[in-house]
């Protein structure tokens, strides 16, 4: 598991790595990034931490809509009353979006997966 996670962020790496800035394009290339986080819920005795990866790749068009996918790999210990419920997270989004703004550096965009 571990070893499928450091190939997934060592791929996103080189990919990113190769991928060439086009100066009128800002979010083209692949990206890689961290995240964690605590789940509380008091009246419902829900509580744990949350740690992952995620990485993807967009590429921004001539009419500036953007297409892109990314992929999140996460370990969770959450638990309800005492119980493990969560221990794992794996995600795949595909998303959509438009670049807009004077240098086409604002995003908005939608997300499924």
């Amino acid at each position: 598991m571990k070893k499928t996670m450091l190939a997934a962020i060592a791929a996103a790496a080189v990919v990113s790595a190769t991928a060439h800035a086009d100066d009128n394009k800002f979010f083209n290339g692949g990206y890689v990034g961290a995240e964690a986080g605590y789940t509380h819920l008091s009246g419902h005795k829900l509580n744990g931490f949350y740690y992952g990866a995620f990485a993807g790749a967009r590429k921004q068009f001539d009419n500036d809509f953007v297409l892109g996918a990314e992929g999140t790999f996460g370990k969770a210990d959450i638990k309800y009353a005492g119980e493990g419920i969560i221990d794992h997270l794996w995600t795949v989004n595909g998303t959509i979006g438009y670049a807009f703004g004077d240098e086409k550096r604002n995003l908005v965009f939608a997300g499924a997966g």
